[in-house]
């Protein structure tokens, strides 16, 4: 009797999903991970073969789309038809799409994936609308959001990533969350079974490469060739398309360690215990390039340089400056400001 009750009450399962999603954003990463999350929920991995069908968004007819979600699904509950930068489907067959809406397939899920959609438009009103039809839209991650977006991306992997660790990987890695999650991922498997990833975890694994090329380039603007540092920053640019998204964390970070070690000098730190401190402790030519650094700069320019780096961040995080001219101008500042200090 307990068996019959609990089957009779039992509801068809594809009753707690839409019939329509529009998955909207202007990052196409977030909106993939939304997709595949959705797609994790409506089918198993076994059942894609048989009930999902990836059609073309300029490649396909609004006939075939309808035709493929009322086909019964075979060996699954649903049958799924996906539809990536499907903006040119949608303008074609909004109408049809409407008319969907009010008389969808029972068994069938169609999702539509955007990076444009105007919400004025009728077929956009109606997904709002709810009912059969739902809008999940994805906007970018703030600046100042993005520490904690890459400590919930390490959560979800079963990392825990520190406050430090989290924002050092933004400063280095940039501001797009698949560059930084592709880059959170190299650590997770690097460190395999860790269960937290510190600040030094990120330097040793992400940061070393960047930082010391970023090292390199100051260095060689510190000294008499200045013209190197110049064709080395260049050099960068070209061979490396990141570099782009890169350059100013990784300028940044070490002028910071520059006017951290220089401030505590100031307080009445010894050099070595300072130097320790931020992590360049070690004897050797590198620590010996930082101490003819740190005697080029006052603490007062150093600050000053720090405040144009981040005033470059924040133009290139809002679309309002160009990083390889800013850069350059920047390297002729750090001349100028050295020959005063």
């Amino acid at each position: 009797m307990t068996t019959v009750k609990k089957i009779s009450k039992q509801k068809n399962p594809s009753s707690a999903f839409k019939a329509l999603y529009v998955i909207f954003g202007p990052d196409a990463w977030l909106v993939r991970q939304e997709t595949d999350k959705l797609l994790n929920q409506l089918l198993s991995p076994e059942q894609r073969d048989m009930a999902l069908y990836q059609p073309e968004a300029d490649k396909v007819s609004g006939a075939e789309v309808l035709d493929e979600l009322r086909t019964l699904p075979f060996l699954a509950e649903r049958r799924v038809v996906l539809m990536k930068d499907a903006e040119p489907f949608a303008e074609a067959y909004g109408e049809l799409l409407e008319k969907y809406i009010d008389s969808p397939s029972p068994t069938g899920v169609l999702i539509l994936t955007v990076e444009s959609w105007d919400k004025r438009k009728k077929l956009a009103k109606k997904v709002a609308a709810g009912g059969s039809a739902e809008l999940i839209e994805k906007g970018e991650i703030k600046p100042w959001d993005m520490g904690r977006f890459v400590a919930d991306y390490a959560q979800s992997k079963g990392v825990r990533l520190d406050y430090a660790a989290a924002n050092l990987l933004v400063e280095l890695v940039g501001n797009e969350p698949g560059r930084i999650a592709a880059e959170l991922d190299k650590i997770i498997l690097f460190k395999q079974s860790a269960k937290t990833i510190s600040a030094a975890d990120v330097e040793e694994l992400i940061g070393n490469n960047r930082v010391f090329d970023a090292f390199e380039v100051i260095d060689s603007l510190t000294g008499p060739n200045q013209r190197q540092a110049f064709d080395r920053l260049r050099r960068m640019f070209a061979a490396d398309r990141d570099t782009e998204f890169t350059v100013i964390g990784a300028m940044g970070y070490h002028f910071r360690r520059l006017f951290r070690v220089k401030a505590m000098v100031e307080k009445g730190e010894s050099q070595q215990t300072a130097l320790e401190k931020v992590g360049l402790g070690k004897k050797s030519k590198i620590q010996e390039r930082v101490i003819q650094q740190l005697g080029r700069y006052s603490l007062k320019v150093l600050g000053r340089l720090l405040g144009e780096l981040g005033e470059m961040d924040y133009q290139a995080k809002t679309g309002k400056g160009d990083i390889k001219i800013n850069m350059e101008k920047f390297f002729l500042r750090v001349t100028t400001l050295q020959k005063r200090a």
